[in-house]
């Protein structure tokens, strides 16, 4: 480290009006032990210089001088961005030696941030503003460009407020981090080495209440989804309940793969109506266009229960519906592996508020086997199983549980023999049954 830190501080008296004379007097051009105590901050630069002078009481106390951060940079790799510039005037100057004075710019990108506060040290109250364009928040998998608009206000709590503009966004999730199928731990789950603190505990609690605006160019491509997206929340949060949201969010054009499918995102909207912000209402259109034949679903309720209905123009039964949206044409001749791939997709309606699908499938394929099992081990799977001819069976099963499914054929060649060959995700096999009843 290149610098130096001098500290002096003199107490008179040890009571609620100790008497406070120090002095603090900093000059340092190498500021990379900051890393040791901010591990994500790397390549720290800058220079900070400054005196202050400390006077007055513990109850009412006095500073004056200033103190500097001029040359400054910083890297962020887990944000993937460069704060640079980075500058910092702290004054304390003037008949009210007991306010501080704070300005700063942050940049990032091509955008930058503006900071201007004050702080009471008597009355331990304080105001900052934060202001900037096009501010990189994030250059990873997430390109983030910001907007800030807000204002901080410290009195008996901490009260953040304004409004947060995205003019710019990318996100491109990588493919392991797309499964929509993982489990999460309930909000009831408590971890033993959890310490959970009562919020209304918190001597300053925050007190959130943001608008955030989507600009013309946020894009998501994720989950199956590529599409822009438009809208405004605002966004509360009062430290006692879960953070509420309000406002929309609308899909102003884009596609979605669904069945492994693309098919076109005729309406799209999540409503936000004042609950928890994690669980928005839906409003979603999306349709495939076959030759005359328009298929699709309309899914609304919830994030957490969505319920799932389909609709065609000319007008047919769900599972003709299925077909055209899975296969791409009509159910009539369909394979077996075709008719697996459409009760597999039934299947996943089903669990989110489709059952009526996979009965009026069952019906019309003519299924001999349909339903749930489960094994000794406690791993459950969802099955369909026909007969193609008297001695050829085939069957297809979806663990529940873990991303395995299992295509298994039986040909009987007599009463006594019959081969089994089963194909899955973990590996094939063959079997030869010799079966002879006493």
């Amino acid at each position: 480290m290149d610098g130096r830190v001098l500290a002096n501080l003199n107490i008179q008296q040890l009571s609620s009006r100790q008497i406070l004379d120090g002095e603090l007097d900093i000059s340092l051009n190498d500021l990379t032990l900051i890393s040791v105590f901010a591990p994500n901050a790397q390549n720290v630069v800058g220079n900070l210089q400054g005196r202050l002078f400390i006077s007055g009481s513990l109850t009412d106390p006095a500073v004056r001088g200033s103190l500097r951060l001029s040359d400054g940079s910083v890297d962020l790799p887990a944000q993937g961005i460069t704060l640079n510039p980075l500058q910092f005037e702290l004054l304390a100057e003037g008949e009210q030696a007991e306010i501080l004075t704070l300005a700063g710019l942050i940049g990032s990108g091509q955008g930058d941030i503006r900071l201007q506060g004050q702080f009471n040290l008597v009355s331990l109250q304080g105001e900052l503003s934060l202001q900037g364009d096009d501010f990189q928040a994030m250059n990873t998998e997430i390109q983030l460009l910001i907007s800030p608009d807000l204002t901080i206000r410290v009195d008996e709590a901490i009260r953040v407020g304004g409004s947060v503009t995205v003019p710019y966004a990318l996100i491109t999730p990588p493919p392991r981090q797309q499964s929509p199928n993982v489990v999460r731990a309930s909000d009831d789950v408590v971890f033993a080495d959890q310490v959970n603190e009562p919020l209304t505990e918190r001597n300053l609690p925050l007190l959130t209440d943001i608008e955030l605006i989507l600009g013309d160019s946020v894009r998501v491509e994720a989950f199956g989804f590529k599409g822009r997206l438009l809208g405004r929340l605002r966004i509360q949060d009062d430290a006692v309940t879960a953070t509420r949201a309000s406002g929309s969010i609308q899909v102003e054009s884009g596609d979605y793969r669904l069945f492994g499918q693309e098919m076109t995102i005729q309406r799209g909207n999540l409503i936000f109506s004042g609950g928890p912000i994690e669980n928005p209402g839906l409003d979603l259109r999306v349709a495939r266009t076959v030759d005359t034949v328009v298929a699709g679903a309309r899914i609304g309720g919830t994030i957490q229960v969505p319920e799932f209905t389909l609709f065609s123009t000319p007008a047919m039964p769900d599972s003709s519906i299925m077909s055209y949206l899975v296969l791409g044409r009509g159910p009539n001749d369909s394979s077996a592996s075709e008719q697996s791939m459409m009760l597999q997709a039934a299947m996943s309606l089903s669990m989110q508020g489709g059952n009526t699908i996979t009965g009026q499938l069952r019906e019309e394929l003519s299924l001999d086997e349909f339903g749930f099992a489960s094994d000794d081990a406690g791993d459950s799977a969802f099955f369909i199983g026909k007969y193609l001819t008297p001695r050829l069976y085939i069957r297809y099963g979806v663990s529940l549980l873990e991303s395995v499914d299992v295509l298994t054929l039986s040909y009987r060649f007599s009463s006594l023999w019959k081969i089994e060959t089963q194909s899955s995700s973990v590996g094939s096999g063959a079997d030869f049954f010799y079966t002879r009843e006493r």
